[in-house]
């Protein structure tokens, strides 16, 4: 969260045993710059409207079970440096 003006531009949930999909409200975070989802039991396929997220930087995504294809909006992310999708075997274009 930025110290200021209190808007969420980090959200860090790697390793806490999370299930189910990433609700594609995920979207009203639009000051995020991180985002880390990995190493939880996330499923279902990987929302498009991550691809409104146009200030991530980090995007991790990995160890998880992701299934269906990569959404092709994520390549319009100009800012992302780091996207981490690795150890999600039934996600095609890994």
């Amino acid at each position: 969260c930025d110290t200021v003006t209190m808007i969420v531009t980090g959200l860090n949930l790697a390793g806490n045993s999370l299930r189910g999909t990433i609700p594609p409200i995920i979207s009203n975070l639009p000051e995020l710059t991180i985002l880390d989802l990995s190493e939880n039991g996330l499923e279902g396929g990987i929302p498009d409207e991550l691809s409104r997220l146009v200030k991530l930087k980090r995007m991790r995504l990995s160890y998880n079970s992701f299934t269906g294809s990569i959404p092709s909006g994520l390549d319009k992310l100009s800012r992302l440096s780091v996207f981490h999708i690795h150890g999600n075997r039934k996600l095609k274009g890994t």
